[in-house]
């Protein structure tokens, strides 16, 4: 594997988007108590909601780092970005209902609230995911133009097609590939 600092397979790599969509999160909780209650303030004196929110951002950071729903973020249409967000939702959804059926405890709670809060995070999880997207990959784009974002790949004879085949597989898009040094034999003009 390519040594870039952060592993292909980490969750910290798109800790931005996870950090997003728990804030969307956060704000469409408010936003569904404020349409239930006509009152936000509330929430803040009523320790069963108070808890219920910290349920709901506890067990969306668990499905986040247990069911990958960040992985290859960035190279996703807008179709399997809407279904990757429908089976995040749904996972939410149902361990919520699970918890406060298995804690009985269902009852103290609108179900009005609590529905609404995962309609609305879908969408505005979309919507902002869509922007976050955009943003890094004009970001991206811009920086491949850069003359500082140039990649040189050294390596060994015998790590050469494993190198390829994970600059092809993973993201280097923001760096250009200036070329390749092969320690163990003269390549010097030969197409990799």
């Amino acid at each position: 594997m390519l040594k870039t600092g952060i592993r292909q397979d980490s969750a910290y790599k798109h800790f931005d988007f996870i950090i997003l969509d728990e804030l969307v999160l956060v704000t469409c909780f408010f936003i569904s108590y404020f349409i239930r209650e006509k009152n936000v303030y509330s929430l803040f004196n009523s320790p069963l909601y108070r808890t219920l929110l910290f349920l709901i951002i506890l067990l969306s950071l668990s499905i986040s780092f247990f069911s990958q729903p960040y992985k290859s973020i960035l190279r996703r249409p807008f179709i399997s970005e809407a279904k990757s967000i429908f089976v995040f939702v749904l996972y939410n959804f149902l361990a919520l209902s699970l918890v406060l059926v298995l804690t009985k405890t269902s009852s103290f709670y609108s179900r009005f609230t609590i529905s609404l809060t995962y309609i609305l995070f879908a969408f505005f999880s979309l919507f902002f995911r869509t922007l976050r997207k955009i943003r890094l990959n004009r970001r991206s784009q811009a920086s491949i133009t850069n003359a500082e974002n140039k990649m040189l790949v050294i390596t060994e004879e015998k790590r050469l097609g494993d190198i390829i085949r994970q600059i092809d597989n993973y993201n280097y898009e923001m760096h250009e590939i200036d070329g390749f040094c092969v320690l163990d034999k003269n390549m010097k003009g030969d197409e990799v």
